[in-house]
């Protein structure tokens, strides 16, 4: 996944983007929030598990906004893929 995500940056094409997260083990707590996130993913077109992109990219969206308790991830590929 690494290596991907290296010749994806490498090309040029993309400034970042995201992978999902698949779990290991399943509960009822987890596909619960999956039940109530994937709505939102599947609206603004983003991930919400591992991200990546440039670091200078990063720095200038302001990183994850801690100021957010819940969906950060979703706030932070929000304003990653309208830089880019």
């Amino acid at each position: 996944m690494l290596s991907e995500v290296f010749r994806s940056l490498e090309s040029g094409q993309f400034i970042g983007g995201g992978v999902l997260i698949y779990p290991e083990r399943w509960s009822l707590g987890i596909a619960s929030s999956l039940m109530v996130l994937l709505p939102l993913l599947i609206w603004h077109r983003v991930s919400a598990g591992m991200f990546w992109c440039f670091k200078s990219d990063f720095d200038s969206i302001g990183g994850f906004d801690e100021s957010i308790i819940c969906v950060e991830d979703l706030d932070f590929g929000k304003r990653l893929k309208k830089l880019g």
